[in-house]
């Protein structure tokens, strides 16, 4: 009796670094067009920030294997297709660091911690309907606003939501429409955060103490005076970003 013939060993799911796949950048390129860098950008799956949600840190997109108890990825790392939402918000994200700099992160940062002082979570500040509604220009939404919006654009035209019908859905679909053609232009990105100031500045307070505790009080004061410095100066001139 012969052996049985060896078995191939399972696949390991891709983990690590990756450029987008062609599927990515044409999607990129669609919503996007030449005011959007495909090359400079880095999927990294389950990497050392890729812990709690998907994230973008400049050029970087942190992205975990599962999340919220669903798959993000397939075995090769590429975003499955129920979850390009998901790529779309965060790409936006990435959009707007290549057009503004580091703004968007204090923004971001800043418009979820209003968001909870007013009692509505982390989520109020992705409420784009209400930047819509209102009629503000597009360069006065917060970057989660931006993001949303997108997404919500790509959801319905995929036809991937059951929150409306899928005549509402064509309907917004074409509606938000005209928020492409501002991405296409690489206009409305954020480009001055005194909020990003005052995060960083405040970090400079915790790591001036957490500094002072460790080697005596006499480095405390100097790092809680930059700290401070770098809150008052960024809040008063508004010129975190850029760059």
């Amino acid at each position: 009796m012969s052996p049985p013939p060896p078995t191939e060993a399972p696949r390991r799911p891709f983990t690590g670094r990756r450029p987008l796949t062609p599927r990515e950048r044409a999607l990129v390129t669609e919503l996007f067009g030449e005011s959007f860098d495909p090359d400079r950008v880095v999927i990294w799956v389950n990497g050392p920030l890729t812990l709690g949600i998907p994230k973008v840190i400049l050029d970087t997109l942190y992205v975990p294997r599962v999340w919220g108890g669903k798959p993000m990825l397939d075995e090769h790392g590429a975003f499955v297709p129920e979850r390009e939402h998901v790529f779309v918000h965060e790409c936006v994200h990435l959009w707007q660091h290549q057009r503004g700099g580091r703004a968007y992160l204090g923004e971001s940062v800043g418009a979820m911690m209003a968001a909870l002082l007013r009692g509505e979570g982390r989520q109020g500040a992705y409420r784009w309907d209400r930047a819509f509604g209102a009629g503000l220009d597009w360069s006065r939404w917060n970057p989660e606003q931006q993001a949303a919006a997108v997404e919500w654009w790509f959801l319905c035209r995929e036809g991937q939501t059951k929150r409306v019908s899928a005549e509402d859905a064509a309907v917004w679909a074409e509606r938000l429409t005209p928020l492409l053609e501002r991405l296409r232009a690489g206009d409305g990105a954020p480009r001055r955060s005194p909020w990003g100031a005052a995060l960083f500045g405040g970090l400079g307070v915790a790591v001036g103490v957490f500094v002072g505790l460790l080697m005596g009080e006499t480095l405390t004061a100097p790092g809680v005076t930059l700290g401070v410095a770098a809150v008052l100066g960024g809040v008063a001139a508004g010129r975190w970003g850029g760059g």
